[in-house]
């Protein structure tokens, strides 16, 4: 399925999205101890970022961001380095953005997954070596 190949890997098949490892085999998320995350402005927002209001291109830095994100210099999920943690690919406001919220989730537990400015995992995981499959209904 290659729907949103513009909108999130614009830059690499597919099938080196495991390569590269921006896709893991098995996910941290279904261990309740990995989250992806963004910031935002002011009061929480009603709604969600929806992928193709967000982006035709995940790549392209955004200074106005929907819901009240706030400039992380790419959208969420967009496996290119620029959605590297440290990319020098984005503007300064992107990486103080990033750096803040490393910074938060770094004084509660949590360790930055370095390839995804968005994904931040528990540093004491309580069950580490286990994966959930959650049935699907």
């Amino acid at each position: 399925d290659q729907k949103m190949k513009e909108i999130f890997y614009p830059e690499l098949p597919k099938l080196k999205l495991l390569e590269l490892v921006y896709i893991s085999g098995k996910s941290g998320h279904s261990r309740a101890s990995s989250i992806d995350l963004t910031l935002i402005k002011g009061k929480k927002r009603e709604g969600t970022l929806r992928y193709r209001e967000a982006a035709t291109d995940c790549t392209r830095e955004r200074k106005n961001v929907p819901n009240g994100q706030i400039n992380m210099g790419s959208i969420f999920d967009c496996f290119s380095n620029v959605s590297h943690a440290a990319s020098p690919k984005v503007s300064s406001e992107a990486r103080k953005n990033r750096l803040f919220l490393k910074s938060a989730m770094e004084k509660f537990g949590f360790y930055n997954y370095s390839k995804e400015w968005w994904h931040y995992v528990l540093k004491k995981e309580p069950q580490k070596k286990t994966y959930f499959d959650f049935p699907v209904e």
